[in-house]
């Protein structure tokens, strides 16, 4: 879990950068990866990211891709905010995090609404077993990205670690019952 620093006087990273607007790839790959390390859009092209370790060399990699893009970027590094901005930053930070927390629910609900219909109608094999787990995993992995990027303790983040043990528990219960009902068809 992240350390929630909301004090005031965090260092914070400005990343602003322009591409040709074609081809449309190069802006969609740099949104991408702006997400990916968590980036808050101020504006079309203007991103804030909290000083944390790895990513200045992050943004710093990015901008050199920019550059061979035929575009421009500008870094600021360790910037200070007024602490009423950065209390708004903290802020929009955390509602980013719990949109994608949300998001989260969402698969999470409807993953162990899939395991209750597979009881429901029993069915029962090994190769639904492994498609659960496959499901629950590309679940948690995506928890831990979102979990990564949420610097600042997003409220949501501790009731999707919750649903996650729920549904860890629903699919035991899952490869109990298929096992159970294996085993008396070989019986």
């Amino acid at each position: 879990m992240n350390q929630d620093i909301t004090s005031p006087g965090n260092k914070w990273h400005l990343f602003i950068y322009k591409v040709p607007g074609e081809p449309s790839s190069k802006r969609i790959y740099l949104w991408r990866e702006l997400n990916r390390l968590g980036a808050l859009y101020l504006q079309q092209a203007a991103c804030l990211l909290p000083a944390r370790p790895g990513l200045l060399e992050k943004l710093e990699q990015l901008k050199t891709r920019v550059e061979e893009f035929e575009g421009i970027a500008y870094l600021f590094p360790n910037l200070n905010l007024d602490p009423g901005q950065e209390a708004q930053v903290i802020e929009q930070f955390r509602e980013m995090r719990n949109k994608e927390y949300q998001e989260i629910i969402k698969e999470i609900n409807k993953y162990l609404a899939e395991l209750e219909k597979e009881v429901r109608i029993q069915n029962f094999s090994p190769a639904e077993i492994e498609e659960e787990e496959a499901e629950l995993e590309k679940i948690e992995r995506w928890y831990q990205r979102a979990r990564e990027r949420d610097w600042y303790n997003a409220p949501l983040g501790e009731q999707v670690a919750s649903l996650i043990d729920e549904a860890r528990v629903a699919l035991t219960r899952f490869t109990t019952l298929t096992y159970g009902a294996l085993k008396e068809r070989e019986g």
